[in-house]
């Protein structure tokens, strides 16, 4: 076997390049001697593809949960469609931010889009449930509500982003591999965020103002049992609040054995810069002494090749590749 790496510049995706490499290797394969292939080894786009995989699962489970929440406590299929709208809206329009800034589709903006999937609703549901609220308790017109409904929460939208934008934004000015690392992934979030108030404070009123309607508040055996359970549970909890705040010692007492708790687990926790991912695919290095030879390696390599292969052979390792010198250029350096 004969390794031949190929390296995309600077400026390139790594995607195409990729398809690109194995469109070409389809070309040169018909073309090659008898008992000769070209082969792949190492495809660092397959981990980046399964990434954007990833993503639209993501994004699918995250509509299905939020379609599914909001239909359980509101009791109404009109209602869920609202905060169901609000993710794709405020992803898509992301990438405008992306564009104009010139990121790129990479793993930080991909990992700023999944986080962000579970804030770009929480101001739509707020804004959603305040409506309902408001038609449920005083009666009023889906029009009317969405008004002042809308009026009624959009300081606590406008307060919540803001903070949001406080956490994320000053991230960008880290100086070092933090700062050229998570300045993508920073400004993602934070645009995600912005455009997801500017939903909840527009589009979702009107869908509301809309779609909603008094009429729609029958609610099935399932839907009735859960209002009940919690129900129970905010009984339960206001007879417990209320016995605490006779007996102060007992609260303080809890919050101090959870504080030491954590204090003691802190240090047992492992740290790390950043997390190892599994990509299939590992390398062993093996560097030889200063001025080796290639007659010199060549018998560690054929060792390391002989006790490597029946892992191939058991079909516990895909395909070995076994390199020397082990990195792809002009010096023959051991």
């Amino acid at each position: 076997m004969v390794g031949m790496g190929i390296i995309k510049q600077s400026t390139a995706n790594t995607i195409s390049v990729a398809r690109e490499v194995k469109e070409l290797t389809e070309q040169l394969n018909p073309n090659l001697p008898e008992g000769m292939s070209i082969e792949q080894s190492y495809d660092s786009s397959v981990f980046i593809e399964n990434s954007i995989n990833e993503v639209y699962k993501t994004l699918l489970i995250a509509i299905i949960c939020v379609i599914a929440v909001i239909y359980i406590f509101l009791g109404s299929m009109r209602a869920m469609l609202i905060p169901a709208v609000t993710v794709p809206v405020s992803v898509i329009a992301t990438f405008i931010v992306i564009y104009a800034l010139g990121f790129s589709i990479n793993l930080l903006t991909l990992l700023a889009l999944v986080l962000a999937i579970g804030l770009v609703v929480d101001d739509s549901i707020v804004m959603l449930e305040n409506i309902v609220r408001r038609m449920q308790d005083k009666g009023e017109t889906p029009l009317v509500a969405a008004f002042y409904g809308a009026r009624q929460v959009a300081f606590a939208v406008v307060a919540t982003t803001l903070v949001l934008i406080a956490v994320f934004v000053p991230i960008t000015f880290l100086e070092g591999d933090l700062g050229r690392l998570f300045t993508e992934f920073a400004l993602t979030i934070a645009a995600a965020v912005v455009f997801s108030s500017l939903v909840a404070l527009t589009l979702s009123p009107m869908l509301a103002s809309k779609i909603l309607s008094t009429k729609d508040n029958g609610k099935n055996s399932v839907l009735r049992a859960v209002d009940n359970l919690f129900k129970y549970l905010r009984q339960r909890y206001i007879s417990i609040l209320a016995k605490l705040i006779k007996r102060p010692v007992i609260a303080l007492s809890v919050f101090g054995l959870m504080v030491a708790g954590a204090v003691l687990m802190y240090p047992r926790v492992p740290q790390e810069y950043a997390p190892q991912e599994d990509r299939g695919v590992f390398f062993v290095i093996v560097r030889g002494p200063e001025g080796a030879t290639y007659n010199y390696m060549e018998e560690y390599m054929t060792e390391i090749e002989t006790r490597l292969m029946p892992y191939v052979e058991g079909g516990e390792f895909k395909r070995l590749l076994v390199r020397t010198p082990r990195s792809f250029g002009n010096l023959s350096n051991f």
